[in-house]
């Protein structure tokens, strides 16, 4: 939460300086944009995107023989 407000801050601040420097108005919602976006992706870039389950792989070795009388599984193409 820190890092998105600390975006909104830091380059809000930065694009009203800019305005004051500058004597221009617009400097002020881009640096709010500006620090939006890098607020967001700075939490994603931290956190990463929810991962989706993933099935298990079968193997093609076995680590231990099969059982006596069971059944070899073969793959179909």
């Amino acid at each position: 939460m820190s890092t998105l407000i600390g975006g909104f801050a830091v380059w809000g601040f930065i694009g009203w300086l800019l305005d004051q420097w500058l004597d221009t108005r617009f400097l002020t919602p881009v640096g709010v944009i500006v620090g939006m976006a890098l607020g967001i992706y700075a939490v994603v870039a931290r956190f990463g995107l929810a991962a989706a389950p993933t099935k298990p792989q079968k193997s093609a070795h076995r680590d231990t023989p099969p059982p006596p009388g069971a059944r070899e599984e073969t793959e179909c193409p």
